[in-house]
């Protein structure tokens, strides 16, 4: 059964409805109704050759297989609902905020440019959904000849930001640009905080959890309990736990 992809993500519906066929098959066989009856020599499909047990066993195997099944299928459909939600928020939140900001936007931008030499927008390698390697726009608050580091790897991180750099970045307008991304479906304003292509660290314990599953955010639970003050193991850490417990409700505890 092909999955055809969309904007949503329809890939929990597509295995939920696997799974609920594979079960499906499994436990009920074409014939039905499946007895178990109370007496002994009553007819079986598979003939008399089944003792009361086995037909007991076989009947009480079929209905936990629908049940199974019935439970994987309506969890994807939950997921895909999920996935759907957070997705149309996105989508709206976005193109509200692209809106409402557009002449915040353009001001920074002007400044960005007066205040230090080179391009407004720096466009940096980011690990996104399946760890797969994105370029995320942000407005640019250090000189260009920054190493291409993440920022607590610097010992003096300071000594390179523009101007107006330390600004921006205090009331993060420096993500403004972000927004494109969001659109994009790149990221997601919540979720497991943007990774540099180069942290291999925090990359390998993400993907041992299973958070490379999830699309990165804007922001995300480690970034409301510490930002980039926490050790590398504490944010994944608090990655896992948004991966266990993720929710609208959730998303919008950390929004606020």
């Amino acid at each position: 059964m092909p999955c055809k992809k969309s904007s949503f993500t329809i890939l929990p519906v597509c295995m939920g409805l696997s799974v609920y066929l594979i079960l499906l098959v499994i436990y009920l066989p074409p014939f039905s109704p499946v007895p178990c009856p109370d007496d002994p020599d009553s007819p079986l499909p598979f003939g008399k050759a089944y003792s009361h047990n086995a037909k007991c066993s076989y009947a009480k195997a079929s209905r936990t297989g629908l049940a199974l099944s019935i439970l994987a299928f309506l969890f994807g459909v939950f997921n895909a609902a999920q996935n759907a939600m957070k997705r149309f928020f996105d989508l709206i939140m976005a193109w509200f905020l692209l809106c409402f900001l557009s002449v915040p936007i353009l001001v920074v931008g002007l400044m960005v440019k007066l205040s230090s030499q080179g391009p407004v927008l720096y466009w940096s390698d980011r690990v996104g959904l399946d760890n797969s390697i994105f370029r995320m726009p942000k407005f640019r608050t250090m000189r260009v000849d920054t190493p291409a580091v993440a920022t607590h790897l610097m010992k003096n991180p300071d000594d390179y930001l523009t101007p107006i750099g330390s600004f921006l970045r205090r009331f993060s307008l420096d993500e403004l640009p972000q927004l494109y991304s969001v659109l994009k479906g790149d990221i997601s304003f919540v979720g497991p905080r943007l990774a540099l292509y180069n942290q291999d660290d925090l990359v390998e314990l993400r993907t041992g959890k299973g958070i490379h599953k999830l699309i990165p955010g804007i922001t995300g639970w480690a970034q409301v309990n510490g930002r980039d003050e926490l050790p590398i193991p504490v944010k994944v850490k608090f990655d896992e736990y948004y991966l266990r417990n993720r929710s609208f409700i959730l998303d919008l505890k950390i929004r606020l």
